[in-house]
């Protein structure tokens, strides 16, 4: 009510107080935080003191905070108490005192050395009373804004501008799926919260050439060979930089280093994570995004009156903040630092235990769990002390028979597939629970690098035509199917009929039929088939999911411990890859969002049409990840109407749906910093491995 009575240029200032104190904010906390907005904003107008009565030494030192000068003598902008030319004339033209007058070889400001700056951490304790309020103040912005338990990576103690022509946005998939490749390294996507109050509001960053100052606001320059910043807050792996730059009058950069931060648009919505490699530190007062420098790595500028962009695949990063100058426009791109952030590279930075790596990945065997936690860039921090209960309980089975391989040895550019059905079949005491309507299970599975698409069908029959179009898709993609093993079912045989069809045309050039109850003949995708449905149960026992609901969780649990198979990591011929890269696919984005199993959250499903009194959300649980969608989208389940909702509006309750009493998830995998460092390393990774055709070289 208070938001939607007070002026518009109230609403940003009103939205973070109550971003950063949520239900416990009072209207006097929102009072005070109008009151300091209006001190600021009322700089330079009538005498020293404020309507409220109070000294704008405060305000001074608020603004200071951003990168802006004053003189604490003439109470102007744009210099300093010691440039101060009104000083300068009371003094008889001369300024007295020996202040240094260099610039610090830490922060790279001017005005004290090096043992006397107050950021370093050896020198807290001489740091006087105005630097300590100043550092709250900006702790407390930074935690109205990056909070991990209310917090959505959005910017908002900058939003105080309005766009009128941008409306409310719903659905930002084209925004949250981007992700940017700044110098070397390149992250994923963030999260975002339901809440979008500041998006709703049209709230964006001022059209101001103050906004220039900030340490955040990086200038999109095509003359700059590298990128350039002022600030050397954020900045890691400093080193010597002897290049000189020339800017108007001669410049010469302090020193170079990374800079770890989130990607954000002109909203102040977080859509990525960057590190800018090899940033040189100037004496400049701007921040320059080298164009130039992504243009020779292959990335093309694209723009409009808009914005500017740069692309490269399917990769992109946006300058869509707009500021104007007396003969034209800047348009610049918002990089929040990170302070303290780590260097990303070839090593791990994601750390968990085994067990949640375990139930992340479906239950994987002991040793290709740690495999493709170690493909994946995971540190695990303990090793396997005892069987896994879950995996006992299962994947309990006989020992092992022996394979029979037939067929003859593949030539060069041929491929074997092996294609099994499975019907899953009710019990006479089950009769009285829920069932699946998609009780086939058809696997197919490639020769060579094992891995498997499942897919459940409500007949038999009715996989025929869905196989023959995933065929088709992978003849279309270079990868034709040239031998088909399979037993000599008759949906089987139809099959057959229809690869060899006009209206397929699959090219395939022998079908292996195998004999009357001789699986063995067909162990790839037996064995395959047993496997991923010892994973599925393991995964449930996991979930503690009840019996009357086993048979309706089954096939999502046997999809999603396929997809998971995937990322595991096999040797081919000396090169070691996922099984996706060995098949000539791309990673999928489920890899840098991974989820447990069975997890409960809390599903959007208000619409504009639904009353205000009606529920907005309803508790749901994961089952799994849709296909051919980002990263943030996730399967998810109402277990009430055993319907499925994919969505990227969830949020998380960190525990399971059906929870055991004392039962909690691995709490190093749910933290907002770990998840983020998770997509950062699974990015890195894809950069630096090289495609099958080049390895093969």
């Amino acid at each position: 009510m208070i938001v939607d009575s007070s002026p518009h240029e109230y609403k940003s200032v009103i939205s973070s107080e109550h971003r950063a104190k949520d239900s416990a904010a009072t209207v006097n906390d929102i009072k005070d935080a109008m009151t300091d907005y209006y001190r600021t904003v009322s700089y330079g107008k009538g005498d020293d003191k404020t309507e409220a009565g109070g000294s704008k030494n405060g305000e001074f030192r608020m603004l200071m905070a951003d990168g802006v000068k004053f003189c604490n003598h003439c109470k102007k902008k744009g210099h300093t108490r010691d440039n101060c030319w009104k000083l300068k004339k009371e003094k008889g033209g001369k300024l007295s005192g020996t202040k240094f007058t260099g610039t610090c070889d830490h922060c790279g400001k001017k005005g004290h050395k090096k043992d006397k700056c107050f950021d370093l951490p050896a020198n807290a304790s001489k740091r006087p009373g105005w630097y300590k309020k100043m550092m709250e103040r900006k702790e407390a912005a930074m935690a109205a804004v990056g909070s991990d338990d209310d917090a959505d990576g959005r910017v908002e103690y900058l939003m105080c501008a309005r766009d009128d022509d941008v409306g409310i946005n719903d659905s930002v998939d084209s925004v949250a799926d981007v992700v940017a490749q700044v110098g070397v390294e390149v992250g994923g996507n963030l999260s975002k919260n339901e809440t979008m109050c500041m998006a709703k509001d049209g709230a964006t960053f001022p059209d101001s050439q103050q906004l220039l100052l900030h340490p955040n606001v990086l200038i999109g320059d095509t003359a700059a060979t590298k990128h350039m910043t002022s600030h050397a807050v954020g900045m890691i792996n400093k080193h010597k930089e002897n290049t000189k730059f020339a800017m108007g009058d001669k410049s010469t950069a302090l020193y170079s280093g990374d800079i770890n931060g989130r990607l954000c648009n002109k909203f102040g919505e977080a859509y990525g994570i960057a590190k800018l490699s090899d940033v040189a530190l100037s004496k400049e007062g701007y921040n320059l995004f080298s164009r130039t420098k992504l243009q020779n790595d292959g990335w093309l500028l694209h723009g409009d009156k808009e914005s500017i962009w740069l692309t490269k695949g399917n990769q992109e990063i946006r300058f869509d903040i707009k500021i104007s100058t007396p003969k034209g426009m800047l348009f610049t791109a918002y990089i929040q630092h990170e302070v303290g952030a780590t260097a990303v590279g070839t090593k791990s930075v994601v750390s968990m235990s085994y067990d949640a790596a375990h139930d992340l990945l479906g239950h994987m065997g002991r040793e290709v769990t740690k495999a493709t936690a170690k493909g994946l860039g995971w540190t695990l921090k303990d090793d396997v002390k005892e069987p896994c209960e879950h995996c006992a309980v299962g994947k309990a089975k006989q020992k092992s028979m022996p394979q029979v391989i037939i067929g003859d040895p593949l030539k060069e550019g041929e491929s074997r597939v092996h294609l099994d059905i499975s019907t899953l079949k009710v019990k006479p005491e089950q009769q009285k629970w829920p069932t699946t309507s998609r009780p086939n299970w058809r696997i197919v599975v490639d020769a060579k690098s094992g891995l498997a698409f499942t897919d459940w069908f409500t007949t038999k029959n009715k996989m025929i035509e869905p196989t023959c179009a995933l065929f088709h898709e992978w003849q279309e993609n270079g990868r034709p199917v040239t031998h088909l093993r399979m037993d000599n079912a008759g949906e089987n045989l139809k099959l057959m009929e229809r690869c060899k069809s006009a209206d397929w045309k699959l090219g395939v050039k022998k079908f292996e039929l195998t004999a009357r109850d001789s699986p063995q003949q067909n162990a790839v995708a037996e064995v395959k088939l047993a496997t991923m449905g010892d994973r599925g149960r393991a995964m449930m026992d996991r979930a503690n999911i009840p019996p009357e609901m086993l048979m309706v969780m089954y096939p999502s649990a046997t999809e999603t411990a396929t997809k998971l198979d995937g990322l595991t990591l096999v040797t081919i011929n000396g090169v070691t890859m996922t099984r996706y890269e060995h098949c000539g696919l791309e990673m999928p984005t489920l890899a840098s969002n991974l989820r447990t199993y069975g997890e409960a959250g809390v599903v959007k499903i208000k619409s504009k049409t639904d009353p205000k009194a009606a529920i907005k959300g309803i508790t749901c649980v994961f089952v799994g990840y849709p296909d051919n969608h980002s990263s943030d989208c996730f399967k998810m389940m109402k277990p009430a109407t055993q319907r499925y909702v994919e969505t990227r509006d969830v949020v998380w309750l960190n525990r399971m749906y059906y929870q055991k009493d004392g039962q909690v998830l691995s709490v190093d995998l749910h933290l907002k910093r770990g998840r983020v460092m998770m997509m950062i390393q699974f990015m890195a990774l894809q950069l630096q491995r090289k495609t099958p055709a080049e390895q093969s070289q």
